[in-house]
């Protein structure tokens, strides 16, 4: 079922903030609901995360398009699983694709992410929209984004798990 009112992350645009607004009016049971929610939607990211890692890992070389577009939906999920964990935020608006290179100061690798999953975005766009564009022309070769983003959805985990996550 997709994400429809009424939906926790349909409340607010940060369900984390909204929690804390609500730590008077709310018991424990509530707050821990809250909780609880959160944390099954940052695990459906990240299964979606790993979804589209599993479909880009499984193409063939020769379909490098399909699987730099797939592998940078895998890191832009996880992303986004990490800000709604840490951070209570989530969006669906297009516009969250420029903070693809957004995470938190004590994340592993951070500056690393910050400036490849930038590129990766500009690999993916020339991928799905450039018809005249060539393997050759990636900022980032295929291996290196198949690895890129593994080690990043292995981190996202060990992170998330480092901060309650189960």
């Amino acid at each position: 079922m997709a994400v429809q009112t009424p939906h926790l992350l349909k409340a607010a645009s940060n369900v984390r903030r909204m929690e804390q607004n609500l730590t008077g009016i709310l018991d424990d049971n509530g707050r821990s609901a809250i909780a609880q929610e959160v944390g099954r939607n940052t695990l459906g990211l990240l299964k979606l995360s790993n979804e589209h890692y599993a479909f880009a890992d499984g193409l063939s070389r020769a379909n490098w398009r399909q699987k730099m577009s797939r592998l940078y939906y895998a890191a832009f999920h996880a992303r986004r699983a990490i800000h709604l964990f840490v951070e209570g935020s989530y969006s669906t608006d297009v516009s969250d694709h420029k903070n693809v290179g957004s995470f938190p100061d004590d994340f592993p690798n951070r500056d690393t992410y910050k400036t490849r999953l930038v590129d990766l975005r500009n690999d993916r766009n020339l991928a799905d929209y450039d018809h005249e564009a060539t393997e050759p022309d990636l900022l980032i070769p295929v291996g290196d984004a198949v690895s890129l983003v593994r080690q990043l959805l292995d981190e996202t985990r060990q992170y998330l798990s480092a901060r309650g996550l189960p």
